[in-house]
């Protein structure tokens, strides 16, 4: 089953470590949306393209540090 919620702002930090705390029982995908961009279908599409990418192989992201290493590099 899946169940989409909107949060308040002011409380999503908290929401989503209490969701985050069942990891056992539920599953979190943050879907954040941004009212102030409007962003083409193309747009949406490569950017979609790109997030089921990082999810299918998480293994060949680079963290903020070593991002800098090798920028600085």
């Amino acid at each position: 089953m899946r169940i989409t919620l909107e949060v308040n702002n002011s409380k999503a930090a908290f929401f989503l470590e209490l969701l985050q705390s069942l990891s056992d029982f539920v599953t979190v995908k943050e879907a954040i949306e941004y009212e102030a961009a409007e962003l083409s279908g193309e747009h949406i599409a490569i950017l979609e393209e790109r997030l089921m990418a990082c999810e299918k192989s998480p293994e060949s992201l680079v963290d903020w540090e070593a991002f800098q290493r090798i920028v600085k590099s």
